[in-house]
């Protein structure tokens, strides 16, 4: 059973790792896009953001049916309302299913995640830089889930990509914690997708992720 949820709230550093193309190869620091330097957000940005922000709000409130006073303080429109909805629906059934075997988990919720600890391994120092905010994890057992919120509607997202690579090391935080775990499991939540899968999984191995660091 839900045995706790952590909340973090920590400011985020001045590189993001969700445009870190390849941190096996150690870029330069100039080539790590800067969060201050992406310029202004669009209308499209700006949304994302809110709605990041309404479906992290209803989480740690354990909020997990959307409620009125909800919609009308962040004035959702019904796409918008059932987009949260969805990425709500996604954390139930995840807790609901451990629930069910009867395994202790733990959940957390916008939890700010850095690759300082890959230093040793890969020998890049601007790694020491390079921090984000993870949307949602959970661990059970030797299990590590990382799920990222995506609302855009026009660029499919998948869970192969170095940004959910990078979010899970930066939760294990060493190479030393991955041994920790048996499986992680990467996860897309894409509500507003037309005409595609809303949800993609993908599960690898800690050694999987492991070689993914550290073999160019």
């Amino acid at each position: 059973m839900r045995t706790n949820i952590v909340v973090d709230q920590e400011e985020h550093a001045k590189y993001s790792p969700s445009k870190l193309p390849r941190i096996v190869l150690c870029p330069a620091s100039g080539l790590f896009e800067r969060a201050e330097d992406q310029g202004a957000q669009n209308v499209y940005a700006s949304e994302g953001t809110m709605l990041h922000l309404v479906t992290s709000t209803s989480l740690e409130a354990n909020e997990l049916q959307l409620t009125q006073q909800t919609v009308d303080k962040f004035s959702l429109d019904i796409p918008q309302k059932d987009a949260v909805q969805e990425c709500l629906d996604y954390v139930v059934a995840l807790r609901e299913n451990y629930m069910s075997l009867g395994n202790d988990f733990y959940d957390l919720i916008e939890t700010k995640v850095g690759l300082e600890g890959f230093i040793p391994a890969t020998g890049c120092e601007e790694l020491r830089e390079v921090r984000g905010t993870l949307d949602y994890a959970l661990v059970a057992g030797r299990v590590l889930h990382i799920t990222d919120w995506k609302f855009g509607v026009g660029i499919e997202v998948f869970p192969e990509s170095e940004q959910l690579k990078a979010y899970a090391l930066g939760k294990v935080a060493s190479i030393a914690n991955l041994a920790r775990y048996d499986e992680i499991v990467l996860t897309i939540v894409q509500p507003r997708l037309y005409n595609e899968e809303h949800l993609k999984v993908l599960t690898i191995t800690p050694q999987e992720l492991h070689d993914w660091l550290t073999v160019a």
